[in-house]
């Protein structure tokens, strides 16, 4: 089928955002073998796969539908709005340290989500004894 637009944009994410995707995609398996230790970074690499995907899928269907401009621009707003609506799920990638201000190597930034240990553990309930059950 023969290209539709010329918007160069257009034309460059629906050529080389494959790689990008393809990057994120190998940053989440390079991931998981932190284990618990990069669990929300490792969903967040996903969130940005997804997104890579979608903005290049969009790009894609203009070029071979001969869709507007428009559907691309919509697409990109509708993928930016949602990335920064869940920003704490989507970039949790701190470069600093909270406490000292030091900054983190790229091990610490890419693979663990708490490089400081200062997070609060979350509550849990304590143990039910068998005594309770009466």
């Amino acid at each position: 089928m023969e290209t539709v637009t010329t918007n160069p944009i257009i034309l460059w994410v629906a050529d080389r955002f494959y790689l990008v995707f393809l990057g994120f995609i190998i940053l989440n398996v390079l991931q998981r073998k932190h284990g618990k230790r990069s669990g929300r970074k490792r969903v967040a690499t996903l969130y940005l796969a997804i997104a890579t995907f979608l903005l290049m899928a969009a790009a894609q269907m203009v070029i071979s539908y001969g869709l507007g401009e428009w559907v691309f621009v919509l697409s990109v707003a509708v993928v930016l709005y949602g990335m920064y609506h869940f920003r704490s799920r989507t970039f949790p990638f701190r470069l600093r340290s909270p406490v000292d201000g030091r900054r983190y190597s790229w091990e610490e930034i890419l693979f663990m989500d708490d490089p400081e240990g200062i997070q609060k553990p979350v509550d849990t309930p304590p143990d039910k004894s068998p005594q309770d059950d009466d």
